[in-house]
């Protein structure tokens, strides 16, 4: 009896059991041909921003040498490098001495000059014409009195009463005063033609000569005050200055020469930031674009710039890394308050606006089916168990997907 009842009991595990395991493998082979749920989406427009960012560096937008107006020595030197200076500050004065010599004998030279060419506008009645008109009218007065004679005498030689000779005398000197009087008129004429021809022209370059030279003479003395033009911060001399070849020390009672390089002063009153853009974006970009620009050592003066140059040739980059070009962008002017917190050289975040749609259509890139060269994207009919192939273009890749046309917004898409 004993035996029995185990046998039943074993018997009943072992049922159990093999039921369990069946129920198990039918769960488990349900679970893996079980269908996957389609997913839907209503397409609804939305804005679609693709910026650039880039990191460039804050620089002048203008940067100039100022150079010794003339040869002299430097009387005050107010500038050093990184000092800030104002618009018509005081940086430098020189000593004009010798410059009011050389002044002072253009100035005689200039009004030499200006007589000439005076002479010149009253030339009719300038000595020389009258010189040469006191000679004509002296010669023409001889061979009118001679003429009178030489009549008187041709009656009375008529007459018997003088001789041939007398007569013949009078014929030639009378010829002789003639061609006189001629050669005085022709004398008369280019006298006069003086008043229009090269001497005239001559003295007039003169002047010309003598005028510019007085007032460029003139203009080194106005400058003999060095004041800045901007406002902004001294600088060491440009390295690229053609000028600068000159290792002299800039100090008071120091003599220089004109146009030696002093020292240079960048610009603070206009800025710029320099940047490099990849070969992938470059394309992107184009001049007169709007850009933010954000940094953290002018943190709380956001500013909006414009692309004002992009490169054409790329600049000096490492073998095997993509080519890189050189944008600038011009920062607006700015205000005192913004000028105290810029400084030459401070990184700058730039944020470009690429691409802008504020009304795009976009979906999953697993909704997109391509076939024959074509693209579908598969929607919902009025039935919700018809499902059609709409063709569409598409537009840019995206985060969040890809960008098309074609498809009407409010509709459901299945993917």
């Amino acid at each position: 009896m004993t035996n029995l009842s185990k046998k039943k009991k074993v018997g009943l595990l072992v049922g159990v059991t093999i039921f369990i395991l069946v129920i198990g493998a039918g769960l488990t082979y349900g679970r893996t041909h079980e269908v996957a749920q389609p997913n839907m989406l209503r397409v609804e427009p939305q804005e679609v921003i693709q910026r650039i960012a880039l990191v460039g560096r804050i620089e002048p937008s203008v940067l100039v040498t100022m150079s010794a107006p003339f040869d002299g020595s430097i009387v005050q030197i107010h500038a050093e490098e990184g000092l800030k200076v104002e618009r018509d500050q005081l940086l430098a004065s020189f000593d004009p001495s010798n410059l009011e010599i050389q002044l002072r004998e253009a100035l005689a030279v200039k009004l030499k000059a200006e007589r000439s060419v005076q002479e010149f506008d009253k030339w009719a009645q300038s000595s020389e014409v009258m010189r040469a008109k006191r000679t004509l009218t002296g010669i023409q007065f001889n061979l009118s009195d001679t003429e009178h004679k030489l009549a008187e005498t041709r009656l009375l030689f008529e007459q018997g009463i003088v001789p041939k000779m007398e007569l013949d005398t009078l014929v030639q000197q009378q010829k002789s005063l003639k061609l006189d009087a001629q050669a005085a008129d022709v004398e008369l004429q280019a006298v006069i033609a003086k008043a229009h021809g090269d001497a005239r022209r001559i003295a007039e370059m003169e002047l010309a000569n003598a005028q510019a030279k007085y007032e460029t003479l003139q203009a080194q003395l106005a400058r003999k005050e060095v004041r800045a033009p901007f406002a902004g911060v001294i600088v060491r001399v440009p390295s690229n200055s053609a000028e600068n070849t000159s290792t002299e020390t800039i100090q008071v009672g120091g003599n220089v020469r004109r146009d030696q390089p002093l020292f240079g002063l960048a610009n603070l009153e206009q800025l710029k930031v320099t940047a490099k853009v990849d070969e992938v974006d470059v394309n992107r970009l184009h001049e007169g674009m709007n850009v933010d620009i954000t940094g953290d050592g002018f943190e709380g003066v956001p500013l909006t710039g414009q692309i004002t140059r992009i490169a054409s040739q790329s600049s000096t980059s490492s073998e095997g890394s993509g080519a890189r070009y050189d944008i600038s962008v011009s920062i607006p002017k700015l205000l005192p308050e913004q000028r105290k917190q810029m400084r030459l050289g401070m990184s700058a975040n730039l944020s470009v606006i690429a691409y802008k749609n504020p009304s795009a259509v976009v979906v999953p890139a697993s909704a997109i089916h391509a076939k024959d060269g074509r693209y579908y994207v598969r929607i919902v009919g009025k039935s919700q168990h018809q499902v059609t192939m709409k063709p569409v273009t598409l537009g840019r890749s995206l985060e969040n997907g890809v960008e098309v046309n074609g498809l009407p917004t409010g509709i459901e898409i299945v993917y």
